[in-house]
């Protein structure tokens, strides 16, 4: 895996959800008669050092990075309050990040 990472692995959060999670909470949005702007996340942030450390540990791989200044426009953090959509809809996801890799992984190389 050669990938390069702008303004470090540490510096960049994300909130990051697995497909069925919110596949779910579209499916409870749609049969709700509650209207809105719901936000679907796992309300969680992750490092992108993180999400390598979780790949290299799923896969079994080494990843080669390449670290690069960071970029003006990028947003330090993105983490979801997802509380809305869990009163509402009485959502929250039923995957961790982890899980979420693993499972995704596991249906890729059957």
């Amino acid at each position: 895996m050669n990938q390069s990472i702008f303004g470090g692995g540490c510096s960049i959060i994300r909130d990051y959800i697995y497909i069925s999670d919110l596949v779910d909470a579209c499916m409870l949005a749609l049969d709700s008669t509650v209207e809105g702007v719901f936000n679907i996340g796992a309300s969680v942030g992750h490092s992108l050092n993180e999400i390598i450390a979780l790949l290299e540990k799923t896969t079994g791989r080494r990843a080669i990075i390449e670290y690069k200044a960071g970029r003006g426009f990028d947003v330090k953090q993105i983490v979801l309050d997802t509380a809305s959509a869990k009163k509402n809809f009485q959502w929250q996801p039923k995957y961790s990040l982890e899980e979420g890799i693993q499972l995704y992984f596991d249906s890729h190389i059957s």
